[in-house]
């Protein structure tokens, strides 16, 4: 069950995490190139800065639903 947990589970809910706090920044992101900056340079912050709380995210559903002894 735990390896299923960390092989199956974590990487889905890490994606969908990461995707839920990553599309509302596409937004700001718009805004800041149309003021001349680099699109590649602010899609890259953006995308470590949501996976950074998609990570803990995951990991503290995984904690929930981890088998207890």
């Amino acid at each position: 069950m735990k390896i299923l947990i960390v092989v199956f589970v974590f990487p889905i809910l890490l994606t969908v995490f990461h995707w839920m706090l990553f599309l509302p920044t596409i937004l700001f992101g718009s805004v800041i190139v149309h003021f001349g900056g680099d699109p590649k340079l602010w899609g890259t912050v953006f995308s470590v800065i949501a996976l950074l709380p998609a990570g803990w995210g995951a990991v503290a559903t995984c904690k929930l639903i981890w088998p207890k002894p």
